[in-house]
């Protein structure tokens, strides 16, 4: 029993010296100054440093304010103003609404009062004999014109001051939207001698919105010819095009001597709708005027060209 415990005295003893003996090595890895490590594979060299321990760490996620005590001023919603409304009153309006053929039944008259709080407008339907009528309305500047969607439009609005207690009587007469083609120039005013440059004839046809409003439609696919009758300064090299989807039929146009040119844009054939039949339309326009290109800068004078200053010493 005696010798069992002196074997177990001795190897404690053992365990004691080695753990003494290893503590160098274990101190060093949780000491605070981490030391650089060096890696080498196959003759490559590099180092990993460490981090900087008063820089943050890049996987911190930073902690958002706290804005709970933070009282927010409360947003009101607010509604567009309506827009103003004819007053009431003693005026009665009245009238007739006609067209190439006669009354035009079921046109619309709009009448637009124009007063200190802005435009208010009241759409009144006339009957089937074209007689149309509204009562019990204000006096002032007013604006009356008729039209039917895609058909007609006013030929020309009837703008009038009526008094507190007037009764006007406006025969209003409608026509359509021509079917004829709207030709536009699109070009430069000068082009210099022997530049060519891009010019433009544009195609559209009328026809009456849903307010009554005469616009423009762009007409694709239309031939266009551009031709000059008498010689010129300016040259058109291809006589004829047709129009893109935005109407434009381009031609090339350059510049042979010193002045202008007059050109004659020519259309005729059927517009964007087959139900519209055939049109045709002229425009005369002027081609961009030739002139001579700008003089080169002078030569710089070698009185007051001033003296390279990085010369050597003589």
């Amino acid at each position: 029993m005696r010798v069992v415990r002196l074997v177990l005295g001795l190897l404690l003893f053992g365990a004691v010296v080695v753990a003494w003996q290893r503590r160098e090595p274990v101190l060093d890895a949780y000491a605070d100054e981490p030391v650089a490590l060096e890696f080498r594979f196959d003759g490559l060299e590099f180092e990993i440093e460490p981090p900087d321990e008063r820089s943050p760490s890049p996987l911190a996620v930073p902690r958002p304010p706290d804005t709970a005590s933070v009282r927010l001023t409360p947003v009101r919603a607010s509604t567009p103003p309506a827009p103003p409304t004819i007053a009431v009153g003693d005026v009665t309006f009245s009238g007739t609404v006609t067209g190439p053929d006669g009354p035009v039944a079921g046109a619309v008259v709009r009448l637009e009062h124009h007063g200190a709080a802005g435009t208010s407008s009241i759409d009144v339907p006339a009957d089937e004999l074209g007689m149309w009528e509204l009562p019990s309305v204000t006096g002032g500047r007013w604006r009356v014109r008729a039209f039917v969607p895609d058909v007609f439009a006013s030929v020309s609005p009837v703008v009038r001051f009526v008094g507190a207690d007037d009764d006007p009587v406006l025969d209003l007469v409608v026509g359509p939207a021509t079917t004829e083609p709207v030709l536009g120039w699109r070009g430069v005013p000068q082009m210099v001698i022997g530049e060519q440059v891009e010019v433009a004839v544009t195609v559209g046809r009328r026809r009456v919105d849903a307010s009554g409003v005469i616009v423009v439609d762009p007409s694709p696919g239309v031939a266009v010819t551009l031709t000059a009758p008498a010689p010129g300064a300016a040259r058109i090299l291809v006589p004829s095009a047709v129009s893109l989807s935005t109407g434009a039929a381009r031609f090339a146009i350059s510049c042979d001597a010193i002045g202008a040119t007059r050109a004659v844009a020519t259309v005729s054939g059927p517009i964007t709708d087959p139900t519209t039949g055939t049109g045709s339309a002229i425009l005369e326009v002027d081609l961009p005027t030739c002139v001579d290109p700008p003089p080169p800068p002078p030569p710089p004078d070698p009185a007051t060209t001033v003296p390279d200053a990085g010369g050597t010493d003589g």
